[in-house]
């Protein structure tokens, strides 16, 4: 099994479709679809149903998508582990907010947050949609009421 392809695998899992992870990844459709097939050939079982709509995990590739997060956290800590990494912050943080909020305010905060770190990317995630922050559809949700 490649970890790229759980990563891939990961990332399609959160966007709900190929399409979509693809952009996420800056991948080729085809390859993300190709990534998967090769991963689901060496687990031997499907992982996605694939519909009109995009795609929807199966059983098993439920049981597998706690098993992707489990290694993908453990791969976060062996390179910060490794690297000797502590007060650098790096990686890709997805906030969920409604989106006036997001673009009017948040927006032109977070521009200050990445020019301090050059490696955080922040991926904003519009609401009115429900996030799963358990399946890492977002690793921040705010809701204004």
């Amino acid at each position: 099994m490649n970890w790229d392809d759980v990563r891939i695998f990961l990332a399609v899992a959160r966007a709900g479709q190929i399409l979509g992870a693809a952009k996420r990844l800056e991948l080729n459709h085809a390859t993300v679809s190709r990534r998967i097939a090769a991963l689901e050939d060496a687990l031997r079982t499907k992982l996605f149903r694939r519909l009109t709509t995009g795609s929807e995990l199966t059983p098993a590739g439920e049981r597998f998508l706690d098993i992707a997060e489990r290694m993908e956290g453990d791969m976060i800590a062996a390179r910060s582990t490794v690297a000797g990494e502590g007060d650098d912050v790096s990686g890709t943080v997805r906030i969920g907010a409604p989106d006036g909020f997001g673009v009017a305010f948040l927006a032109k905060r977070l521009g200050a947050l990445t020019a301090l770190h050059r490696e955080l990317t922040i991926q904003l995630v519009p609401v009115p949609r429900s996030f799963s922050l358990s399946r890492r559809e977002a690793d921040i949700a705010i809701t204004v009421e």
